[in-house]
This record gives C-alpha cells, structure tokens and sequence, in this order.
C-alpha cells in the first residue's frame, strides 16, 4: 500500500511490513491500498465484539495482532479525510 501526507512524507507497506503513524494537526494523511497481481490484501480491521478465526492445513500460520483501546475523541469524516471537527474538514478541504 502507498501512502503519503501533506508534508510531502511518503511510502509503501509491503507485505509483512507495519505502519506506525502518529497523527499530526492539520496534516492530511492518504493511503492507496493496490492489492498484489490478483487484487488480493491482506489486511484487516476488527471492530469491538468481533473474531476471525483461521484455518490451515499445511502450513502453519502468522499474524501480528495489533491491539488498543479507543480514544472516544470526536471523529468528523467527509469522502476519505477523516478529521476531529467539522472545522477541521473545512480547513483541509481550503
């Protein structure tokens, strides 16, 4: 996956990569999720209360799972920026 910002920072996640990101103020992150020759990725995320369950018969099986809990800050979205106000949005979007 590419991803970039604002700043002029940029990257790609291969596989077994991990992104660590800590956010910025008035920094707008991107990221363009390509899939490998056949479209397929490979990540995921779980919201609270579910479960993935893996089955394998020849090969054993790897995964890094990353945990934490929610903030519970304010979340205000609009297309694919995601920001804490509305205000915040309107700034982004000039």
């Amino acid at each position: 996956m590419e991803h970039g910002d604002s700043l002029g920072n940029k990257g790609i996640i291969s596989s077994g990569d991990v992104q660590w990101m800590t956010a910025g103020n008035g920094i707008i992150h991107q990221e363009m999720p390509k899939g490998d020759e056949n479209g397929k990725m490979y990540g995921f995320q779980l919201e609270d209360g579910e479960e993935i369950t893996a089955f394998t018969e020849e090969h054993g099986v790897r995964f890094l799972l990353i945990s934490g809990r929610p903030i519970g800050g304010p979340v205000a979205w609009y297309g694919p920026i995601v920001m804490n106000t509305q205000e915040e949005l309107r700034v982004a979007f000039e």
